[in-house]
């Protein structure tokens, strides 16, 4: 079940009960201001940084790990704002995907436990999320993983596509083999992680598919619109880095 809360300039959609009886709007609020430890907070460590945003490592007092998750969007500004103003926020889209997917049989992915956004005239200006840390693999780690772990990573892909969902990032560093759950089951489970939200489309569903061909070697059997359109926009994207000099991109 979600809960919306406006509070400090953002709307804020949260899992109820998610994090184990963690306050999670507070532990957000505590995350941003740089006060962590008034949140039961033991540690923080960047993971990874870019213009684009960040990502953190957030170590509880009582041993368990989040992944706190800042969006700038300080590149194609104009472009983002303009999609969330009339599409809607990535960041919701996805709590929500997987909120409504859990219902039917859940999906292995990351969960999500909370999604902030700040908007000005019914854009996003600002996203934050507040995940689960997966134990496990990162699957680009792992000998032979394309041999290994491509076809678990397709049927993966096949299942979020029925229920609507797309990840948006298809590469070797977001997905995680980890042990299954349910011990009495056994075995192991490729998990997605660092999904996008973004809306699924016969254009992004086409991307993760070619994406999962070249990351994992599993051929795209669709032949569709989608995956035209999205083949012609990295040809277009390849000349105007051409004329700028820059390395071209795989098409």
């Amino acid at each position: 079940m979600l809960q919306t809360v406006k509070s400090g300039g953002f709307r804020i959609l949260f899992r109820v009960g998610g994090g184990d009886g963690v306050d999670l709007p507070a532990l957000f609020f505590a995350l941003r201001a740089g006060t962590p430890e008034r949140a039961g907070v033991a540690s923080v460590r960047e993971l990874a940084g870019s213009t684009t945003g960040a990502v953190f490592l957030v170590a509880m007092r009582d041993g368990r790990k989040l992944v706190f998750k800042h969006e700038r969007r300080e590149h194609h500004m104009l472009d983002h704002r303009v999609q969330s103003f009339l599409f809607g926020s990535n960041t919701e889209r996805l709590i929500r995907g997987l909120d409504a997917e859990d219902r039917f049989g859940k999906i292995p992915a990351a969960e999500v436990l909370l999604v902030a956004d700040r908007r000005k005239w019914g854009a996003v200006t600002e996203s934050f999320l507040l995940t689960e840390f997966v134990e496990g693999e990162i699957l680009g780690r792992l000998p032979r993983y394309r041999e290994k772990y491509g076809n678990a990573v397709a049927a993966l892909l096949a299942r979020m596509h029925a229920a609507g969902i797309v990840h948006g990032d298809v590469h070797e560093r977001n997905f995680v083999l980890r042990k299954k759950a349910d011990a009495a089951a056994g075995g192991e489970e490729v998990v997605a992680i660092d999904m996008s939200g973004k809306r699924a489309t016969p254009f992004t569903r086409a991307e993760d598919r070619i994406r999962l061909e070249w990351t994992f070697g599993v051929k795209n059997a669709r032949d569709d619109w989608g995956a035209k359109m999205f083949l012609a926009k990295r040809r277009l994207r390849n000349f105007v880095r051409r004329l700028r000099g820059k390395p071209q991109l795989r098409a």
